[in-house]
């Protein structure tokens, strides 16, 4: 009981069927939160699906992408800079270079070891002509390409 409000959390390991009462203190790592209402929300947790009422705030403190993914970048067109974006489920070498229309390499912009997680990358073109780039990403599972128009 805190607050005159009692704080419970439910566990499931069957997708739902079955509901066990949890302990208030949660000891396994959660992953995703989805709230269905002001007072319901389901996390993903560790080997379990972890079910709470009278949900005031849940924080996620970092994100663990599901899979390689190269977006966009933005703005596109761009007048001297832009943003690249791009995720990684695991731990893994990368590489994130641009190139001119002639496939001829222009900026490594990444070159290094990184964890699982979401990264944005400024890219400064004000060296750069305008026209037509392509960046791509290198891992060692994924490989993806865009393309992006630098307009003075």
């Amino acid at each position: 009981i805190n607050g005159g409000v009692r704080e419970v959390i439910f566990r499931t390991t069957d997708g739902g069927l079955n509901w066990l009462e949890e302990s208030s203190d949660l000891s396994t790592a959660c992953y995703d939160a989805v709230m269905l209402s002001k007072t319901l929300g389901f996390v993903a947790a560790d080997e379990a699906i972890l079910k709470y009422g009278t949900v005031t705030e849940v924080t996620r403190p970092f994100e663990i992408p599901i899979g390689y993914i190269l977006k966009d970048c933005y703005p596109n067109p761009f007048n001297s800079t832009t943003t690249i974006e791009y995720e990684l489920p695991e731990r893994t070498w990368v590489e994130l270079k641009v190139f001119d229309i002639l496939g001829r390499e222009v900026a490594i912009l990444v070159n290094e070891e990184q964890s699982s997680g979401i990264y944005k990358k400024h890219f400064n073109a004000t060296r750069l002509t305008s026209g037509i780039y392509l960046y791509k990403l290198i891992t060692l599972k994924f490989q993806s390409f865009k393309q992006m128009m630098l307009i003075k």
